[in-house]
């Protein structure tokens, strides 16, 4: 689904040439090959000297050479990009549909972070790789796909566990402790 226009709604009310997006939808895109940057900043200064939407960049030493290679060939002669359309959003999953021409590559125009987030391709676990130094972007083969991204934070919940088990810890040992005080003051009054 891309974001133009047509996503938005008007709203004169507010002001003349005041409009209202009415729901956060990341773009997505399938591009038939990909350039390779040094780093993130360098992939931003690429994406951003071209038209939007002409070029995917991904940040070099996190794709194998194989792919790699296969990303530097058109496979797809004439289908530079393909749009997708994201057909289910919430707080911590994203579900797009994409049909490829070819082997290449798909861009989610969402914020990548290397923690947390996995991808599923059509079930299978995939990469998710950093694109256009903000992007997310997973490689696919040719044909209909569903892409899958979950965030899950496994971090957060071991922290919550060991905080949980260390304040089980803590009453123990306060309730032991105070056990053994009205023992002992029970013993003291009993011998006095």
């Amino acid at each position: 689904m891309r974001g133009g226009d047509d996503a938005l709604v008007a709203r004169p009310d507010l002001a003349p040439r005041a409009f209202e997006l009415p729901a956060a939808v990341p773009d997505v895109r399938w591009y038939d090959t990909a350039e390779f940057a040094r780093d993130a900043a360098a992939a931003w200064r690429r994406v951003a000297a071209t038209p939007p939407g002409t070029v995917a960049v991904l940040e070099a030493g996190q794709v194998e050479d194989e792919i790699a290679a296969a990303l530097g060939r058109v496979d797809a002669e004439g289908q530079p990009t393909v749009d997708g359309r994201a057909v289910d959003v919430d707080g911590n999953t994203l579900r797009v549909e994409i049909d490829a021409p070819g082997h290449g590559v798909v861009v989610i125009n969402e914020l990548w972070h290397r923690r947390g987030w996995r991808a599923t391709v059509d079930g299978a676990p995939a990469p998710i790789y950093a694109a256009n130094g903000f992007a997310r972007a997973v490689v696919v083969d040719a044909g209909p796909h569903t892409i899958v991204l979950r965030y899950s934070a496994d971090g957060y919940l071991a922290g919550a566990a060991l905080a949980l088990l260390a304040w089980v810890g803590l009453a123990a040992v306060g309730i032991h402790t105070w056990r053994r005080r009205r023992r002992a003051a029970a013993e003291a009054a009993c011998s006095g």
